[in-house]
């Protein structure tokens, strides 16, 4: 999916994680693809609503600190519209 919305120059992307309870290895590792992909294309990769579970998750892994995130959607959509 995100490889589709790179090819239709959607380059702005925010994935809302709110009713993500838990995620393993390979999600994780699947999040960081969708990452390397979309900044390849010049765009912007936003997660949105990491319950602490999962925020707790991407800490142990040290993908907080590449996979940039928000409290909630609108805070994420507002972070790239400013370019964040």
């Amino acid at each position: 999916m995100i490889e589709e919305l790179a090819k239709k120059n959607q380059h702005r992307i925010v994935i809302d994680m709110s009713n993500v309870s838990y995620l393993d290895s390979s999600a994780i590792g699947v999040l960081v693809v969708c990452y390397g992909l979309v900044k390849d294309s010049g765009g912007q990769l936003r997660l949105a609503g990491l319950t602490s579970r999962v925020a707790a998750v991407f800490k142990m892994s040290g993908v907080d600190g590449l996979l940039p995130s928000d409290q909630t959607r609108d805070e994420a959509v507002s972070a790239l519209t400013r370019g964040a």
